[in-house]
C-alpha cells in the first residue's frame, strides 16, 4: 500500500529538504528571523525564496516544511509527492560513516567583503556568494576520501575526482 502524502511529510526532515534545495542550486542567505533559514534561487528572470525552520523540533516545523515543498512543486512543476519521495532517499541526508570514495556534503560560507565564485567541476554549476552567504554542495571524493579544491583570487573550484 502506498503511503499518503501526510505520511510521507511526517518522515521528511528539515535536513533532507535543505540537502535537496542546496543540491538544486539554492543558496542560503541571511535570515531576518533568528529561528529560520532563508534560501534563494535565481533563474535569470526571477528570484525564489524559501524560509525553513532551523531544526525538526521547532514549533510550526511541519507546516513550514509542507508549505516549502508545495511552493517548490510549483516552481519546478512537479508533484509534492514526487519531491518528498526523492528527498526521503537522498544519500546526503545521512552523514557518511567512513572516509571512502563517494559523495559528501560540504558547506562553503563567504566571510569578508567581495564576491566568491564557487565552481563545481562535477556538475558545471557556478554559484556566487557574497558576505555572510553560504551554500551546501554535494561533492564527490576520490578513493582515498580526498576532496580536491583550487583557490585562485576570488574563485573556489571544487575538482571532480579523477579515475
Amino acid at each position: 500500500m502506498e503511503l499518503s502524502i501526510q505520511q510521507l511529510f511526517s518522515q521528511l526532515t528539515v535536513r533532507q529538504l535543505v540537502t535537496y534545495l542546496t543540491n538544486d542550486g539554492w543558496v542560503e542567505k541571511e535570515s531576518r528571523h533568528p529561528a529560520r533559514r532563508r534560501y534563494e534561487l535565481e533563474d535569470g528572470e526571477s528570484t525564489y525564496v524559501m524560509v525553513l525552520p532551523l531544526s525538526d523540533t521547532e514549533t510550526g516545523m511541519v507546516d513550514l516544511v509542507q508549505n516549502a515543498v508545495r511552493n517548490l512543486s510549483c516552481i519546478v512543476d512537479r508533484q509534492p509527492r514526487e519531491l518528498v519521495k526523492e528527498m526521503l532517499v537522498l544519500p546526503a541526508a545521512t552523514p557518511p560513516s567512513t572516509t571512502t570514495a563517494g559523495r559528501y556534503r560540504v558547506r562553503v560560507k563567504k566571510a569578508g567583503a567581495g564576491a566568491l565564485a564557487v565552481r563545481e567541476d562535477a556538475t558545471g554549476r557556478v554559484n556566487t556568494l557574497h558576505e555572510g552567504e553560504a551554500i551546501e554542495i554535494i561533492c564527490h571524493v576520490d578513493e582515498n576520501g580526498v576532496l580536491e579544491m583550487e583557490i585562485e583570487g576570488s574563485s573556489l573550484r571544487l575538482l571532480a575526482p579523477q579515475g
